[in-house]
């Protein structure tokens, strides 16, 4: 038998360019609808290092979108929680200090890893997850007081699991699950422990790839 959890990342691009309501909110919309009306739930991976982002910058936001988009997100991710589906951790670490100007987000640092943080003694991998964890949960919590995350997806490492570092910083956090890599392992197994650290284990569980030419990419 073959289990399939469907999965979407939730997110403009990571150099910053999109449009939250065109990119985001209504692609999401629409998508939802059609798992409703199929029976499904969906897991959605929100970014939350870019949502932060929103919300610290959400009076500039306001003056390009006429309202409050940053709010419109969170309600968004309500009210499909609130009907079945599933939310769990998305980060990209870029955003972790983008900046807000003349309707364009700067993102200093595009190709930042979650590795990168521990070369700063004051903010590192552990703080950086610990608060975008807290983050979701506490928005998840207005409505649901018992919402944990136990699930990942980590970016700008490679189509990969995490390192041992990361890996053991997640299970500490009560995160079970990464789901990244775009292969199955040695084994070919469907997905593996990456590291079980005193008996709690975390579990990568691949995305679905299929290989394709590049010239798939042109076009003619």
């Amino acid at each position: 038998m073959i289990n399939i959890i469907p999965t979407v990342d939730h997110e403009i691009f990571g150099n910053g360019r999109g449009h939250i309501e065109n990119n985001m909110i209504n692609p999401l919309k629409k998508m939802a609808n059609i798992f409703d009306k199929n029976g499904v739930s969906l897991t959605i991976f929100p970014d939350i290092t870019e949502i932060m982002s929103f919300k610290k910058y959400s009076s500039n936001l306001q003056k390009y979108y006429s309202k409050d988009i940053y709010q419109e997100v969170k309600e968004q991710l309500l009210d499909l929680y609130s009907k079945g589906h599933d939310i769990q951790l998305h980060v990209h670490p870029q955003w972790s200090d983008a900046t807000y100007k003349n309707n364009n987000w700067i993102l200093p640092k595009r190709n930042r890893k979650i590795d990168d943080f521990n070369a700063d003694a004051n903010f590192n991998s552990f703080s950086f997850l610990k608060e975008n964890k807290t983050f979701l949960e506490n928005m998840i919590r207005d409505i649901d007081k018992n919402y944990e995350i136990i699930a990942a997806r980590l970016t700008n490492q490679g189509w990969t699991q995490p390192s041992k570092k990361v890996s053991r910083e997640l299970i500490q956090l009560g995160i079970k699950y990464h789901s990244l890599s775009n292969n199955t392992n040695k084994l070919g197994l469907p997905y593996w422990p990456i590291l079980n650290d005193s008996g709690e284990i975390l579990y990568e569980i691949p995305i679905f790839t299929v290989n394709r030419s590049i010239i798939n990419y042109f076009s003619f």
